[in-house]
């Protein structure tokens, strides 16, 4: 999911799709120029995620689902591209037959965290 939201955008050094969750916690992963993920995909709250960034040098666009403002950093809410998305993944060779995809869970469910 967060590496379908950076197709279609261009002219930034580095893309940092986001899911926002409650309480400014979210989702993120950060792919560089050539769409390559260079931080695989996190869970962390908002200043976690800006200090992570402030290592990083160059432009960055952080792109969400929704039109959340971001501190100081371009912003963009999600344009779904099919295209785009068809021609990276024939690009990357990516392609995958979708009944054999399996998630990626990043976090563990509330019930699994209080064991």
């Amino acid at each position: 999911s967060l590496e379908m939201m950076i197709y279609g955008n261009e002219g930034y050094d580095y893309y940092v799709p986001i899911i926002e969750e409650k309480k400014d916690n979210l989702y993120y992963g950060i792919y560089d120029k050539n769409k390559k993920r260079v931080v695989e995909d996190s869970y962390a709250n908002k200043e976690d995620l800006y200090e992570i960034l402030s290592k990083y040098e160059g432009k960055i666009l952080l792109i969400s689902h929704n039109s959340s403002e971001y501190e100081n950093y371009d912003y963009t809410v999600e344009k779904i591209n099919p295209v785009e998305i068809n021609k990276n993944i024939l690009i990357n060779n990516k392609e995958e037959n979708p009944h054999l995809l399996k998630p990626n869970y990043i976090k563990k469910i509330e019930a699994e965290s209080k064991l």
